[in-house]
């Protein structure tokens, strides 16, 4: 399988909110991190998001799929609500 963007990869924002609700030593970068991560879902919407992502942003040619259609990760939206907490954005 190439590298990339996969499900299993919610632990980065997962991590970032973390540490700046821990220990906030980059907090300006974690607010940075959390905005740009909140703004991807909410542009792609919560039903169609995508969570598959080669390493420069476009989408990979080798999705993963189960049973017969693209699965999408639960992790995602739930780390985008938990990163509410740590972005800058109101919205």
């Amino acid at each position: 399988m190439p590298v990339g963007f996969r499900y299993d990869l919610w632990c980065v924002p997962m991590n970032t909110v973390t540490d700046c609700i821990w220990y906030g030593k980059d907090k300006e970068w974690q607010e940075f991190y959390a905005d740009k991560f909140q703004e991807l879902f909410r542009s792609q919407g919560i039903s169609e998001f995508k969570d598959q992502f080669n390493l420069d942003g476009t989408e990979p040619e080798f999705v993963l799929e189960t049973e017969g259609y693209r699965k999408q990760s639960c992790g995602m939206p739930n780390l985008s609500h938990i990163a509410k907490v740590t972005s800058r954005s109101l919205l």
